[in-house]
């Protein structure tokens, strides 16, 4: 079956050989006589979208367990039959999707598209097997409940999408799921959603096209399934409102992970490749992008910091994900967050288009160098209704890109005040600066729980040289204080500053955010030149500011609604630093 025909640098509509027979299968075949393998590549439409969330997981028992024996052969002719020639066959499931995959020589074609067709088309499930990818599951997801990575790529994904949404969920089940899934469910699964229709089966190597096609006619050409049911898309989604934080303890651990996202565009959206030259500047290209620079490299706040567009046959997710120190957690995500304001922001420069260009266009024939690597571009074109010509043209299509598409792509999606962010890892409490609005809710509920909202928000919240600085525990503001520029109302103070609108959650009191937070501010002071730090205290918590050194000035005196107050005040020395 190898013969001597000249192949074109790209697969393209003059070389690939397409056939859709009576059964609604679409057979590819592209011959590399280069090399003397064949790979195989297809998929059906049989993913997790077609499962209900009782059985999570089912799509993907179902593809793992393919291949545990057939109604012509047990497990070990299976296995046998492929370790006697050096080949391999293996079934996944994602979201939309089972996938096959195989490689031999070319001269052993014939049996591996026997076994997939055999495993495709007539398992048994086998108890014995079933009970033992059971176990081996089961054991996958409790070693993954302590891996922070994967825990709060799960947070990210249970956040960003509803319960009613297939992304919710994912594809490999869970310990509630598993253990109710029987072979029964298995075989019903199989025989409703495994079918020829829309099936795609791409075959590179050395074989030529009309032998390969012949051999899969031979395979799957009497394969029928009159139930199988129409395609199912995922619906579109929004990004959810409310709050974006959750956080996920995970006992043992001395990293957190941090991933946070948006929904992003499909593979079909028109803006995709824009999109995704845009993604390689925020967080891909050389060292992952501008996100890997500064977060990782110029800040030093992360082991690994990227980002990542899905871009499958739904609105999957546009995502930045950091591993960093509990410490760092928050100064990682605002550094992430700026980095994707900059993108939407600023028109990306000369440099980072023509660098992406070239790497996106550089890339492609690498990965086009094996058999593998041209079936999945193949299987891909096909998949996402591409055209047989998108690889030929792919090159000019990454270089009509402007840096104007870029910026509008990424404006289309990340949406900085809609992203999700998700941590994973142990307890943690950052202290930071935050921004001018985040202090009123906490204010408003605990220094003033019977008064409007807007009571809550001072007349210096917004001016230049306000400080507003915040505790965050787990994702979760729990404390809150403000220092102004003010004059003081009853002493005669030099460079006043006021501290204001002091407010802890009642759950974390005693655990010393409060001082950390005066402190702070104490510490701002000192480097901007030193001053009197003033306020009126309540007089229950004298004592405490008393500790800090600050001082009483006169009596006891009344401030409207408010109640009894006292005037404290402490002098800060200024501190010079290295460049004074």
């Amino acid at each position: 079956m190898v013969t001597n025909q000249t192949v074109q640098s790209f697969p393209t509509s003059q070389n690939i050989k397409r056939v859709i027979l009576d059964n609604g299968m679409i057979v590819m075949a592209y011959e590399n006589p280069s090399v003397k393998s064949v790979n195989i590549m297809g998929s059906l439409h049989a993913g997790s979208i077609y499962e209900t969330p009782d059985k999570n997981g089912l799509a993907s028992f179902v593809a793992g367990a393919l291949m545990t024996g057939t109604t012509t052969r047990d497990f070990d002719q299976i296995h046998s039959e492929l370790e006697d020639i050096g080949a391999d066959v293996s079934f996944r499931s994602h979201v939309h999707k089972v996938g096959v995959s195989g490689k031999a020589l070319a001269e052993d074609l014939s049996t591996i598209l026997d076994i997939a067709a055999d495993s495709f088309r007539n398992p048994v499930f086998p108890e014995e097997h079933i009970e033992r990818m059971r176990g081996e599951r089961l054991t996958w997801l409790q070693y993954s409940s302590f891996n922070t990575r994967y825990r709060a790529s799960k947070a990210l994904r249970e956040a960003l999408y509803p319960t009613s949404h297939p992304y919710h969920y994912g594809t490999y089940g869970t310990e509630d799921t598993i253990p109710q899934l029987s072979i029964e469910d298995l075989k019903t699964y199989h025989s409703k959603f495994f079918g020829p229709r829309n099936m795609i089966l791409v075959i590179v190597g050395a074989v030529s096209p009309d032998d390969a096609v012949e051999l899969v006619v031979d395979k799957f050409g009497d394969w029928e399934n009159p139930n199988q049911p129409d395609i199912v898309d995922a619906p579109q989604v929004s990004n959810p409102t409310g709050d974006n934080r959750s956080f996920v303890f995970v006992p043992g651990k001395s990293q957190s992970d941090i991933t946070m996202g948006v929904v992003g565009p499909s593979r079909y959206a028109d803006d995709y490749i824009p999109a995704q030259l845009a993604n390689s500047v925020l967080g891909e290209f050389g060292m992952m992008g501008r996100i890997g620079k500064s977060v990782r490299e110029e800040k030093g706040l992360a082991y690994y910091a990227y980002s990542r567009i899905g871009g499958g046959h739904g609105p999957d997710s546009w995502s930045v994900t950091a591993g960093v120190s509990p410490n760092d957690v928050e100064l990682a995500i605002d550094s992430s967050l700026e980095e994707v304001t900059r993108l939407i922001t600023e028109e990306v420069t000369d440099d980072d288009i023509a660098d992406n260009q070239s790497y996106f266009a550089g890339r492609l024939p690498l990965r086009l160098e094996s058999n593998e690597g041209l079936a999945s571009h193949i299987h891909g074109m096909e998949s996402y209704d591409l055209g047989l010509d998108y690889l030929a043209n792919y090159k000019d299509m990454i270089y009509s890109v402007t840096k104007e598409d870029m910026i509008t792509a990424a404006q289309n999606y990340l949406k900085p005040e809609e992203m999700v962010i998700a941590v994973a890892g142990p307890e943690y409490v950052n202290y930071k600066s935050i921004q001018p609005s985040q202090p009123v809710p906490l204010r408003a509920s605990i220094l003033r729980p019977n008064q409007p909202v807007e009571n809550s928000v001072y007349p210096l919240d917004e001016d230049d040289n306000a400080l507003h600085l915040g505790a965050i525990k787990n994702g979760e503001l729990v404390g809150v204080g403000s220092i102004y520029k003010e004059d003081a109302t009853r002493k005669d103070l030099s460079d006043a500053w006021r501290l204001r609108g002091m407010a802890t959650l009642e759950t974390v009191r005693g655990e010393g955010h409060g001082r950390r937070l005066v402190e702070m501010a104490i510490e701002y002071i000192a480097l901007n030149g030193g001053g009197d730090l003033w306020f009126n205290a309540r007089p229950e918590v004298q004592e405490f500011y008393e500790k800090l050194g600050f001082q009483v000035e006169g009596e006891p005196y009344e401030i409207g609604l408010d109640g009894a107050r006292i005037f404290m005040w402490k002098t800060i020395e200024p501190v010079k630093t290295n460049g004074a």
